[in-house]
């Protein structure tokens, strides 16, 4: 117990020992209370006015806050500013701090003139990291050498254990109100909190909080400036700012300890913050990969004021914690929103399958009956039958469009130029001729091609387009259209429409901005619903064949919107890698009609279709034959009956169109045969039918269409054995 406080004027040394041993049965406010009036006690007969005890406070560190205090009249457990105080330099000094106060020279509002003290004593308290975290103090009026020397030796006796008890006590602090934050639901909130939290703690003027927005780009999540939250600074993009926030690439911690307002003079968030010292930790995930940072900056050098205790780390995973909670549940919604719409886009296919199958035989039965009726009207009654024909193809386009939205439409794939189909769109809908309406064209030089069905592809691109120029409505406005290669993940493809379903990988974009009228988050959510519309015009089926389009050709769309500033919706194709598959097509004759008199056989369970096929079929000579199932077409061939043509259904009960290809190829192999269907759950059904050497006619259909069909697979051949 060397240099023992005031031990020359103690009598009784083992009786003071005894007094301070007693200390260790007190933590927290209580141990600093004691210590202070023990001081005080001893101190006072050499005109002491006071002890006190302090730690660093304040959102810029340029407060005191009063911990405990003995003998001071006036003085109160609460914060004080730094300015004009000696504390601040008792701080910054590497020992005890001592100073002598000319009350004449003093404001009568002065703390230490209200005080009457004369004499300042004080020793910087700090951290296990050797940080300056407060203060402990002796005021008095007068003193001699000697008592000065004394108090300069009690107050460095005692500074190490009330320095312990106050980093102590912070760090309590803060882990009691971290745990309350963490009770929270809201990570907005979470992070307000902590950054606020730990500014104060830490005394420095800036506390902030990072996170990776897209897996590559910085975003500004929160930031917290002299106590209070930079609002109009969140969710900035720190890409385009030349600053330190911007370049945390790595896992290593980034400490600035002065000089970053001349180190990065260009940035536009250090002028605004006024920052001279920076410090950042990188917030990982358990595959040690950069999520965010959290980090601190202060308006003066971080290294003479900031405390780096063990609340670091409390900090750094608390916002790590938050930061992943924030990512699953995210993610989570996500996977719940895809599977929704997987279920919904399921149940609708179901529904549009079942609509289809029936409508569009329904169709056939009309157009065929119509096309009948023509060959014995007038002139007159001709004009009202077309009518009705066209009537019932614009229904069947009306089907065909839902089962686009289902992803049920049977495509024709072959490779395709995505920047021809833009330009070709483009001159197709006027866009050039239009005063209000100026379009750019920013396409990719030599894009790779896709694997797309050309007609839908054009319809896709031009629904794109449509939706940007009705955006404007009465006023006029601006359309960028682009394209270009890129690369997607999987995290790139969960925000998107269908992107749960498409592979990561190369893709081609096509997408599609202006600055039109924008969309609120409620018409985003229901913009590819089928006859759902904004418009006071349309049906609402362009963008939701659209979905179907992506969903069909393993594809994804990315919509981006705000109201008043516009939209950008992107298409997101596979790139096609590999030439065009060889398929095994029949032969065509073309304008070659068969000879009168072949025997055809059409298979088909509705009564409807197979009465109207029979008599189409008479009316160009043929002789015709009908099955009601698979079975019972086979056994008229297995009975001996040849036939020139088979026209089978593809959706039947028992045994399906395919199966009675097969089973009818078997009795007669080199029988013709064309499929048929008004809806099927098979996306290929034409390729399908190419692959097994026949031909594919969707419902419904006019007479003409069927007469060309057979002609292209029949021909003037007489099959042999007819």
């Amino acid at each position: 117990m060397q240099n023992f406080p005031l031990e020359e004027d103690l009598k009784d040394f083992p009786q003071a020992l005894e007094s301070l041993a007693a200390l260790a049965a007190f933590s927290g406010p209580a141990l600093l209370q004691k210590v202070t009036d023990w001081l005080f006690e001893r101190a006072s007969q050499w005109n002491a006015a006071g002890v006190v005890v302090g730690d660093i406070h304040g959102a810029f560190g340029d407060q005191i806050k009063v911990r405990a205090i003995s003998g001071v009249a006036g003085l109160q457990l609460e914060s004080y500013s730094l300015a004009g105080m000696p504390c601040l330099e008792v701080i910054q000094a590497e020992d005890t701090y001592q100073v002598h106060i000319n009350l004449s020279n003093l404001d009568p509002d002065n703390l230490f003139a209200k005080l009457e003290v004369q004499e300042y004593i004080g020793h910087p308290l700090r951290n296990s990291y050797g940080r300056p975290i407060g203060v402990m103090c002796v005021l008095a009026r007068e003193l001699t050498d000697s008592q000065r020397a004394q108090l300069d030796r009690s107050l460095g006796w005692l500074a190490p254990r009330v320095s312990k008890e106050l980093s102590s006590l912070r760090r309590d602090e803060v882990v009691r109100r971290t745990s309350t934050w963490l009770a929270q639901s809201s990570t907005e909130a979470i992070l307000r909190e902590l950054c606020v939290s730990s500014a104060s703690a830490l005394q420095v003027s800036t506390a902030f909080v990072l996170s990776k927005a897209d897996g590559q780009n910085t975003e500004l999540r929160m930031l917290a400036h002299g106590g209070e939250i930079l609002e109009e600074l969140l969710g900035t993009d720190l890409s385009a700012d030349p600053g330190p926030l911007s370049q945390h690439l790595t896992v290593e911690q980034t400490f600035h300890r002065s000089g970053v307002t001349q180190m990065f003079a260009n940035s536009k968030l250090v002028s605004i913050l006024g920052m001279d010292s920076y410090l950042a930790f990188p917030l990982t995930d358990p595959d040690n990969q950069v999520i965010g940072h959290l980090g601190w900056a202060h308006r003066g050098p971080m290294s003479d004021i900031l405390p780096l205790e063990e609340t670091l780390e409390v900090f750094r995973a608390s916002a790590t914690a938050e930061l992943l909670r924030e990512r699953q549940t995210a993610e989570r919604k996500r996977m719940v929103a895809a599977l929704q719409t997987k279920d919904r886009l399921e149940s609708l296919g179901l529904m549009a399958g079942a609509i289809a199958h029936d409508f569009n035989n329904l169709l056939v039965s009309i157009i065929g009956n119509t096309n009948l009726a023509m060959d014995v009207s007038s002139d007159e009654a001709i004009e009202f039958l077309q009518r009705v024909e066209q009537a019932s193809v614009q229904a069947g386009d009306i089907v065909n469009q839902l089962l686009a939205y289902a992803g049920k439409h049977q495509d024709e794939l072959r490779l395709a130029n995505l920047n021809e189909v833009v330009v070709q769109s483009v001159e197709l809908l006027g866009l050039s001729g239009q005063p209000r309406i100026t379009t750019h064209l920013a396409l990719m030089e030599s894009i790779a091609p896709v694997w797309a069905d050309p007609t839908r592809l054009q319809q896709a691109v031009m629904n794109l387009i449509l939706n940007a120029q009705e955006s404007f409505a009465d006023h006029g406005g601006t359309i960028q259209l682009h394209s270009r290669e890129c690369t997607l993940t999987r995290d790139d493809l969960q925000g998107m429409r269908h992107g749960y379903e498409a592979d990561a990988g190369d893709f081609v974009e096509f997408g599609v901005e202006d600055n039109g009228s924008g969309m609120s988050a409620e018409i985003i959510e229901r913009m590819f619903d089928p006859f759902y519309t904004s418009k006071e015009l349309g049906q609402g089926l362009g963008l939701a064949t659209l979905l179907g389009f992506a969903k069909a050709h393993r594809g994804a769309i990315d919509v981006r919107s705000e109201v008043g500033v516009g939209s950008h919706i992107s298409l997101f194709l596979p790139r096609a890698e590999q030439t065009e598959p060889a398929v095994n097509t029949p032969a065509d004759h073309p304008d070659r009609r068969p000879l009168p008199g072949l025997p055809v056989l059409v298979v088909d369970d509705e009564e409807g279709v197979r009465t109207v096929m029979q008599r189409l079929l008479e009316s160009v000579d043929y002789q015709v034959e009908t099955a009601s199932s698979g079975q019972e077409a086979m056994d008229l061939i297995a009975s001996g009956r040849r036939y020139a043509l088979a026209v089978i259904d593809i959706a039947m009960p028992g045994r399906n169109g395919w199966e009675t290809l097969d089973a009818i190829r078997a009795l007669q192999t080199d029988l013709p045969i064309i499929m048929m269907s008004g809806y099927t759950e098979e996306d290929s059904a034409a390729k399908e039918a190419q692959r097994q050497g026949a031909r594919f006619l969707p419902k419904p259909f006019r007479r003409a269409e069927l007469e060309t069909l057979i002609n292209r697979t029949v021909g003037r051949d007489r099959p042999s054995g007819l």
